[in-house]
């Protein structure tokens, strides 16, 4: 009823533009005959639900989508070709995090991800301080549009580095590359399937009144 609610809304918001929610909470299966059903020209998101979807579309033809973007997980090279391969159609991911949103992002020549410097600087370090370009390390953020509670060089567990060159696609915003996800722990059902902590935590987001959470 949720899920309903909110894409009537959509019907206000965007017009003449097709534009439908589907539940990651919702089966893969389901959500993938929704799809079929929908034809959708763009897709969005996190891109270990979308490879489940992906498998339930394997053997049928799925020729609507023209460009897949993934966010909210780390996107592994193998999962990037089978959507691409499945959805026939090239995938564009987006780095960010819960306290800053969008940090970085993909562009069509794929050569790294361009940062949004006009809202965020950007650090890569360890223990000994600032790691050269092409290295690994610690992704740190300092965030330049937050007057509410700002966050100075704050360290966000991601791992990342940042890559000295420029992108073909003409672009002046300087390149990085995310090299893995934020940890977390899932809890295993008796049945042995994983519920990510993150049904938890958008369920109680919705409480109203509530300001802070632990």
């Amino acid at each position: 009823e949720v899920l309903a609610k909110q894409n009537r809304k959509l019907l206000y918001r965007f017009g003449p533009l097709r534009v439908r929610f589907f539940s990651i909470f919702e089966d893969s299966k389901k959500n993938a005959e929704g799809l079929r059903e929908f034809k959708p020209e763009n897709i969005y998101g996190p891109p270990g639900y979308l490879f489940e979807v992906a498998r339930s579309l394997e053997k049928n033809s799925f020729d609507s989508v023209k460009q897949v973007f993934t966010a909210s997980e780390y996107l592994e090279e193998n999962v990037r070709r089978y959507l691409s391969r499945i959805f026939q159609a090239s995938v564009y991911d987006h780095y960010g995090c819960n306290e800053v949103k969008e940090v970085a992002w993909e562009c069509e020549k794929h050569e790294g991800y361009h940062i949004n410097e006009d809202d965020l600087y950007i650090e890569i370090v360890d223990d000994q301080g600032p790691k050269p370009f092409g290295e690994a390390g610690d992704i740190v953020i300092t965030d330049l549009r937050n007057l509410a509670m700002p966050f100075i060089r704050y360290r966000i567990q991601d791992q990342g580095m940042l890559l000295n060159q420029s992108c073909s696609c003409g672009r002046t915003f300087s390149l990085m590359k995310p090299c893995a996800g934020r940890a977390s722990e899932f809890l295993m059902l008796p049945n042995g399937e994983k519920v990510s902590p993150y049904h938890f935590t958008t369920a109680i987001e919705k409480t109203e009144g509530l300001l802070q959470y632990q």
